[in-house]
């Protein structure tokens, strides 16, 4: 998403990423990273807050500390805050194709 993150401004769309991961352990990674620094907010929800009522904590995966880690999900929401596009992954690797993410914001309503 980092890289595409110019394409998807000039959709005239705004991104942020929701991680499980805890703040330090979150920190921790992305100091690790190459190139550690995205253009979107990065998230923290450690407790889950966020990722548990919308049904994306995976119990049948859990991290080194027996917790749920997160399915992937991509959401698109127009200015009204509907969703307009929802892809929620069925394992840790499963993620929609860029194109299909750039194709449904380039024809979204609203």
């Amino acid at each position: 998403m980092r890289e595409s993150f110019p394409t998807i401004q000039d959709l005239g769309a705004d991104l942020l990423a929701i991680a499980a991961e805890p703040p330090a352990v979150l920190r921790a990674a992305l100091a690790s990273e190459a190139t550690a620094s995205y253009p979107f907010p990065l998230l923290p929800d450690p407790d889950l807050a966020v990722i548990t009522p919308y049904g994306l904590a995976d119990p049948a995966e859990t991290d080194d500390d027996g917790r749920p880690i997160a399915r992937p999900a991509f959401f698109l929401l127009d200015r009204q805050g509907i969703v307009r596009y929802a892809h929620v992954g069925e394992h840790a690797r499963d993620r929609p194709a860029l194109p299909a993410l750039l194709l449904a914001l380039e024809t979204m309503p609203g």
